[in-house]
């Protein structure tokens, strides 16, 4: 009994022992590290899905369900902010200056609604009417009083044989837009 005794009153000291407590201590923190680190390594590399372009995408293009992918992405090589769900994707144009190469996530910044597209009154042009760029000048413009959504006629002049012939060529066109 009195060896159990021994044992007990060694082990006792062992463990109230300052250089016991110490190594403990090291050991806890280092596990503590490792665990902390491992989880923090697993969140940064666990792939997240998210929608992608199947192929590049020019400027001014509609944004159509065919168009997107889903792949899986490392969750830590995610920096800007971006589109996560395809749904708010779908119907939104590239804008102006923006190109989406194959494979590319689809960045907030890279995409518009059609109407602040700057020539977005172009893209609605009715089946069986011709959209037609017409250059003027302040003479041939009225001094610049043709606007958008007005209609106007369209005269021809010239001359045959010395004869000037003028005559109506278009009749009701629709101003859609105007540039300068």
């Amino acid at each position: 009994m009195n060896g159990n005794n021994l044992n007990a009153s060694k082990l006792t000291r062992m463990i109230k022992s300052k250089g016991f407590v110490t190594g403990l201590c090291g050991v806890l923190a280092v596990a503590v590290l490792l665990i902390g680190y491992n989880i923090r390594i697993n969140n940064a590399t666990k792939p997240v899905s998210l929608p992608v372009a199947k192929y590049t995408i020019d400027p001014k293009t509609k944004i159509t369900d065919d168009m997107i992918e889903y792949r899986d992405i490392p969750k830590g090589a995610l920096n800007s902010e971006y589109y996560a769900n395809k749904n708010q994707i779908i119907n939104k144009y590239t804008k102006i200056n923006a190109i989406i190469p194959a494979g590319s996530m689809f960045y907030t910044e890279l995409l518009t609604e059609k109407e602040e597209l700057p020539d977005s009154a172009l893209y609605d042009i009715p089946e069986g009417e011709t959209l037609y760029y017409l250059t003027v000048n302040m003479l041939t413009s009225y001094t610049n009083s043709i606007l958008p959504n007005n209609y106007i006629d369209i005269y021809m002049s010239t001359k045959d044989n010395g004869k000037a012939l003028v005559g109506k060529l278009l009749q009701n066109i629709k101003i859609l837009a105007v540039k300068t």
